[in-house]
Order: structure tokens, then sequence, then C-alpha cells
């Protein structure tokens, strides 16, 4: 039993198979009582092996007179995926021709909106070969240097550029730029379809890139073209790419609701004009760019802001250099009065997101010292720290936007309650809709917490440097190395897990339900499942997935329970 008067259906294409691309998306509809489909898992291709577009294409064509909206990563759909995208083999031809489903979809019975996304290439490839591993640095400081010498012609700039181009063999580097010409022209032609309003909105997303490099010339191009076309409107280009499907979703899901969600960013220290590794523009910029993606309004000061944006910014050098003291002491003491305020936001009954953008790959050690010590982490509205920081803050941004959905129904609930319009099924049956919504938002902030910096930050560390010890002593079975691999990742981050949820969800109190004597209070139980797998069998990612008790207590039950710090009772479970 849906919480509105009818079930909303999106379908969604996603970049690929991955979890921040496929668990994440579900999480998040579950969040608002939204119903998320998408192609048959056979049909989105794994790591190096692409996707098949044409019957992704035929499934959305059957889908669109079941949905209210389709969210189409154009990457699946052009060339199967993202890592597909990183190489020459679909020709543009065939690219071009495979958005041609993009003017069917509105012609059927029911017109859904219809929103898009893309990757603007990243300044290197991927390495799939040894021979395009041996070159992948070198083609990141040729697209670099070119950018460079384009925009500043330094003599310097020409002499490193014309050395590293002798040290790339040319098929590896025409290849290469063969790859990126195409995405352009493919990215021009989404533009086209979103001012032909085949897409409602399109986000080009700026993959991993730097200050300087030939993404600056293509969005210069992708900028001309928004300008010619009269497209502003419906087209955004900003730093990001894992987290666009998540971004659009929570778009659409505001705007059906009628919602602009007034967004206060107080960023740490005060540094919005710090430009972060792997983006090319100051973060100020970044975040501005995804709140206008979220369809949100960013405000200038925090005077009715629906919920506050905390970005932890770069402090300037990499990670390692703030590992030992007094580095990391000083840094802990510069970040105390930041996170203070998050917690002040949280005692104040507001809601606080954080995003952890100080460095790529994994949080911040200081910071999570300081929230594990001083901010009640449960309450949070969002939390990110996922790989690049435009991926923090569009994670980040779209979990907190629903986050508010979610709290509102639960409002609207209270109150039909409150005047006694439900009819004691009907009342169950939404209840057990809010409480799934609040499992939802658990598991997702929950997850975020042992993905980006339990897994990232602590143990994927610690074990790839395990792994590279026992290959060093030729004790590692290189015929099983994945399953040696997860089962190590296995028995450190599950041990992680489960200390974290017993120190920081464990017995709270989530959310309050209901009004005047039948208010209760929504309960967090144990732990009773964490299941954890490297799901394309490499170390950059990982995949958590939880379960856990929840109960329902009453509020005098809730009271006593934290005033003693006893457990609630069992005959209290919904």
């Amino acid at each position: 039993m849906t919480l509105r008067h009818r079930q909303h259906r999106v379908a969604l294409v996603p970049l690929d198979d991955r979890p921040c691309n496929e668990t994440a998306p579900r999480l998040l509809a579950r969040l608002v009582d939204y119903e998320l489909l998408l192609p048959p898992t056979e049909l989105l291709g794994h790591f190096t092996t692409p996707g098949r577009p044409d019957l992704i294409a035929e499934w959305l064509r059957q889908a669109a007179d079941e949905v209210d909206c389709c969210v189409i990563a154009l990457d699946m759909l052009a060339y199967g995926g993202l890592m597909a995208s990183r190489n020459a083999r679909t020709p543009l031809e065939v690219a071009l021709g495979r958005l041609d489903v993009l003017g069917e979809l509105h012609r059927g019975s029911r017109r859904p909106v219809v929103y898009g996304f893309n990757v603007i290439m990243r300044l290197s490839a991927t390495p799939t070969t040894d021979r395009g591993a041996e070159y992948w640095d070198k083609i990141r400081q040729y697209s670099e240097l070119a950018g460079r010498v384009a925009v500043q012609g330094r003599a310097e700039d020409r002499r490193a550029l014309e050395q590293v181009t002798a040290e790339i063999p040319p098929e590896v580097l025409n290849e290469y730029l063969a790859a990126r010409e195409r995405n352009h022209q493919v990215n021009l032609r989404a533009i086209a379809e979103a001012a032909e309003g085949h897409l409602d909105f399109l986000a080009l997303t700026q993959e991993d890139a730097a200050e300087f490099g030939l993404h600056q010339q293509e969005q210069e191009a992708l900028h001309a073209a928004v300008a010619e076309l009269d497209a502003r409107a419906r087209v955004a280009i900003y730093p990001g790419a894992d987290e666009a499907a998540q971004v659009l979703l929570a778009r659409f899901v505001l705007q059906h609701m009628e919602s602009r969600p007034k967004i206060a960013v107080r960023f740490a220290g005060a540094n919005g004009d710090r430009i972060a590794d792997l983006e090319d523009r100051p973060i100020s910029e970044t975040v501005a760019g995804h709140i206008r993606a979220l369809g949100g309004e960013q405000l200038d000061n925090c005077e009715g802001a629906d919920f506050h944006l905390f970005v932890n910014t770069p402090p300037g050098g990499a990670r390692a250099e703030y590992a030992g003291e007094p580095a990391h002491g000083e840094r802990v003491a510069s970040l105390r009065p930041w996170v203070a305020d998050i917690q002040q936001v949280i005692e104040n009954e507001r809601l606080a997101a954080v995003a952890d953008c100080a460095f790529p790959g994994g949080a911040d050690p200081a910071l999570m010292e300081l929230l594990r010590s001083e901010v009640e982490l449960h309450r949070l509205a969002s939390f990110a720290a996922w790989n690049t920081a435009g991926n923090a803050i569009g994670f980040a941004l779209a979990h907190a936007a629903l986050r508010i959905i979610a709290l509102r129904d639960k409002g609207a609930f209270d109150l039909a309650h409150l005047l006694g319009e439900f009819q004691p099924m009907r009342y169950l049956e939404l209840l057990h809709s809010l409480i799934d919504s609040e499992k939802a938002h658990i598991q997702l902030l929950f997850t975020r917490f042992i993905d980006d910096w339990g897994y990232q930050t602590v143990v994927r560390p610690a074990v790839t440097e395990h792994v590279t010890r026992l290959l060093r002593a030729s004790v590692f079975d290189l015929r099983d190395s994945h399953h040696e691999a997860e089962e190590m990742v296995q028995a450190e981050l599950g041990k992680l897990a489960g200390e974290f949820y017993l120190k920081h969800f464990l017995g709270k109190e989530c959310v309050g339900i209901g009004a005047g004597s039948h208010k209760s209070s929504l309960m967090l139980c144990e732990l009773e499942e964490t299941r954890i797998r490297l799901p394309w069998q490499r170390l950059f990612e990982v995949e958590v997935e939880v379960e856990f008790g929840v109960q329902l207590a009453a509020e005098s039950s809730v009271a006593r329970a934290s005033a003693s710090g006893d457990a609630v009772p069992d005959e209290q479970r919904p």
C-alpha cells in the first residue's frame, strides 16, 4: 500500500551495474515510496563487458507507457555503459542512432518526464590491458598539457607536451582522442535533444578532470551549443558522474511534489574557493551546479533553510600529508568549530547534510574523528564522501532533499491520524510504508559511512597493503585472488560495520510517528545481517547491504528506556 493516492513509478537506465548506480537509487525511491524500474540485469553488462543498448532502448519504449518519469544514462544507451564510453569501439553513427529512441518516448499513450545525463570524458582512458595500463598516466599528462598549451601557450608546456606525445604509441593516443571526439559529438546531440524537448532536462557531468585539460575546449563548445539552441533552462554542465541518477531522481520527485528546497551551504573554514583534486573549478561552483540540477535554491544565509549542506573543503595537499602529528591534530582543531555547528543544527531540530570533499576516494580521517565523537550521526539527513567532490556533493544533496519529502509525508500522516481520518487497516498499511521509508533512510546513511569511511579510508588501504605484502612473499594465490581479497574485506569491514552500528545506531530513536496519545518512536534494534562483496572483483568499490530490526515504542517507553539505558521491550514491536 502506497502513501500516495497511487504508486509513482520511475524507469532508470543506470550508468552501469555498480551499487552506486543501482542500489543507492533504489533506496532513494523507497525513501519517498516511489517504485523504481530498472532494465533486466543481463542487459546492463558488467565491468568491461558492455551493456546491450538496443535491447535497453526496446525496454525503454515499453516502460514509457507505464511510468511517470524516465531517468536515462546516455552513456549506457549509446555505448553500453561508462567503461564502454572510454574506448572507441562503438562507431559515432551507431551511438547517435541509438539516441533516436529519446524522440519516441513522448509518443505513447502516456507522456513521461524524460531526464538524461551523460559524462564528459575524464582526462585519461580506462586501462583494461597491460598495454593500456602502461600508458594510462601518460595519456592523462598529455591531456592536461594540451589544455595548458591551448589556454596559456607557454613554451615549457609545449616542450613537455611534445615529449610526452613521443612517449605514447600513436595507435594508443589516436584511440583515446577518437573516443573523446565521438563522446563530444554525442554530448552535442544530447543538447539538441534537450532543445527539441525530447529531454526535459539534461545533466552533462564532467568526470575526473583538472584545472587544465582537453575537457576545457569541449565544455566551451557545449556551452556555446546550449546558448545557440536556447537550451539554458534544460541543460546543466558541472562536475560529477556516478551521482547523477540520484540527483535527477530527486529532481523529479521534488518537481512532482511542487517542492523547491532552500539549501544553506556552509563550507569548512569558508573555503568555497578551493579546487578539489580531480575537479576543474572551485567547490562553490560545483555545489551550485548540483543544486541547480537538483532543482533547489541556494540561500545566501541560513534563514528559512530547509536543510544545511556542510561541505568539508580540500585543505591543500594529499591525504598522506595529514596522516601523522602534528598535521592531523592541527586539522582536527581547525574543523572542530565547523563540526560543532553541525551538531547545533541537529539539536535545533533542523536537517544537516554532510558532503566530505577534502580528499578524493574516501572520508577525511580528521572529520570522521570529530563526527564520531561530537555528532549524533543517526540524526544526520545525509552523509557522503564517495570518490570525487562532485560525487559526494550529489549523493548528499539528493538524499537530504528526499529526506525532506519523507518527513513531510510523515507530518501529513500524523495530522490525518490526529484528526481521525484513518480506518484501522488503512492506518496500519500507511504506518508500514512510513517505517519502510525510515529504514531506507537509515540504510542509505549507515552504508555511506561504512563505504566512504570504513572501506575507502580504513579497510581498503590496509587490504591493499596486505595483499601487496603477500604477493611479495609469494604466498598469494593468483588463481583465486579475487576471493582471497574479498574474504579479507568481508572480515575487516564486517567487524568495523558491527562496531560502528553498535555505537552510533543501536537503540537510537530515529523518528517520532503519530500524534497525541498515540505518539510513538521508531527505535533501531540489532544489526541482523551484513552482506559485503566486491561487485566488480576489484578493490575500487565495495557493496554493503545490511538488515536491522526496528521497534515502534510508545513515547513513554522510549523516555523510560532512554533514562535507564535499557532497550525497548520486545512487545513494543509493530
